[in-house]
């Protein structure tokens, strides 16, 4: 694949960036939720990491995060034989617009949700999904181009759930491992 021409059947943005990856994951977006370092007593230079929250929202986190996955792999597959693709290598950028389940109580003309959950934490945990079947890892994510959270349409569609686009960077497409035969 060239960096400068798109493969057959792959969008290109106005501002010149390839669409490597579009799907929309329905469901309800749930945060990733915030990590607490937590010295040892002994004075170890260790540090554990422990996941902040109730159990129920950690269940809840787990399930969203196996329906991205799933969707993902679903959309990360070779289009000629529907092989999974290998994650890629290089520098992407992400972009994921949520759109959260709208509350009897929200007014009609209410289109951006702006409380809780935070947009950051909706995002990590999106990426963190990615991580392993799109880009090997959600340190090579270099630009967030945009991204949105907002209540979900009143006419039910796209209804609540994430859109995620995964594109090239700047200039090139990102590099894909090569496979060990």
């Amino acid at each position: 694949m060239s960096a400068e021409v798109p493969a057959p059947g792959q969008d290109v943005l106005p501002d010149g960036r390839i669409v490597l990856l579009e799907t929309f994951v329905p469901g309800k977006p749930e945060p990733e939720g915030s990590t607490h370092a937590v010295a040892t007593r002994t004075g170890a230079r260790r540090a554990y990491v422990r996941q902040g929250g109730s159990e129920e929202r950690g269940e809840r986190l787990h399930a969203w995060r196996e329906m991205v996955k799933a969707a993902l792999r679903d959309e990360w597959l070779e289009q000629d034989d529907q092989t999974p693709l290998p994650p890629l290598a290089g520098p992407v950028a992400v972009r994921c617009d949520f759109y959260m389940p709208r509350l009897k109580s929200t007014p009609k003309s209410a289109e951006w949700h702006a409380s809780t959950p935070d947009l950051d934490k909706l995002t990590r945990a999106v990426w963190d999904c990615l991580t392993g079947i799109v880009i090997v890892d959600d340190r090579q994510i270099c630009d967030q181009p945009g991204g949105s959270k907002r209540w979900a349409p009143l006419d039910g569609l796209p209804g609540p759930g994430v859109g995620i686009v995964v594109t090239n960077v700047a200039r090139g497409v990102p590099r894909v491992p090569r496979r060990e035969v």
